[in-house]
C-alpha cells in the first residue's frame, strides 16, 4: 500500500487520516486510554471503487 499523505484532526472528535493508494486508513482517539487506538480502519476511496467497477 502506497502512502500518500497523512494528517491529524483535533476537535471534538479527533482522529488521523492516512491517504493510501486505495482509499483512507483512520485512526481514532481513545478518551479511556488518552492515546490513538492501536488499529486503523480502511475506508475505500468511493471514485476509484466506481472507476474500477
Amino acid at each position: 500500500m502506497k502512502l500518500y499523505e497523512i494528517a491529524n484532526k483535533d476537535g471534538e472528535l479527533s482522529f488521523r487520516k492516512m491517504r493510501v493508494e486505495s482509499g483512507y486508513l483512520y485512526n481514532f482517539w481513545n478518551y479511556d486510554k488518552q492515546d490513538f487506538h492501536d488499529e486503523w480502519i480502511f475506508v475505500p476511496d468511493a471514485t476509484t471503487t466506481l472507476d474500477n467497477a
